[in-house]
């Protein structure tokens, strides 16, 4: 193959271009082998490869996408590259707003349960600190109580006194517990709002951040 049917098989394969951007390939690649000479010639179809796959790479660089023609394997056609970046943007979208869509159609279920939530919540804290508060009481009062009656009645002013040491070492043997307990369900609670968050938005951004 010399020069001239490298460039008249490269000018029916870049067919897909439009007349501008085919005749200044055309006549870029034509200035290349007359600065070669035709002693260079073979040399530069070598490195040039065949016209078929020089004009793929020169379609595929404007945009386009080569498809391999199943009759003719040495011929290529060309589709306009889709725009996958927008077409990603535009799901993720969405799907943002079939979260949204989807907040709002549950959310007489999800308040519900949040507010149940929410009450058991409530009443577990009031009904430690109750017991709490009770037992402070109880050890306080013994303590006192028993202090005083000691000076009319030692039996009895050592039973009180035992009672409010006893209410006392309840106290601080269900508090390090109940602290730990606390400590463990607001991290339980904080990890279910941090999913339930990320499961309709956190998947979304990061799509974006991957576009």
């Amino acid at each position: 193959m010399d020069k001239y049917d490298y460039i008249d098989t490269l000018k029916r394969n870049l067919s897909e271009l439009s007349e501008d951007e085919r005749t200044s390939a055309i006549d870029y690649y034509k200035e290349l082998f007359e600065d070669a000479g035709s002693e260079n010639e073979q040399e530069l179809i070598n490195k040039l490869g065949s016209p078929q796959e020089l004009a793929a790479n020169i379609i595929r660089e404007s945009g386009m996408v080569a498809v391999t023609s199943s009759e003719n394997n040495d011929k290529f056609s060309f589709e306009k590259k889709p725009d996958t970046a927008n077409s990603k943007k535009a799901k993720s979208n969405n799907d943002i707003i079939l979260a949204i869509i989807l907040i709002i159609v549950t959310f007489p279920l999800w308040i519900g349960l949040v507010g149940a939530a929410f009450g058991i919540i409530v009443a577990i804290i009031s009904v430690i600190f109750a017991a709490v508060v009770s037992l402070g009481a109880i050890s306080i009062s013994g303590i006192v109580v028993g202090i005083i009656t000691l000076f009319t009645s030692p039996a009895t002013g050592l039973v009180y006194i035992g009672i409010g040491l006893i209410a006392t070492s309840i106290i601080f043997l269900c508090l390090v517990p109940f602290w730990k307990l606390a400590v463990k369900f607001a991290n339980w609670l904080g990890g279910c709002i941090t999913n339930l968050w990320n499961k309709f938005f956190g998947k979304n951004k990061k799509k974006e951040e991957i576009i």
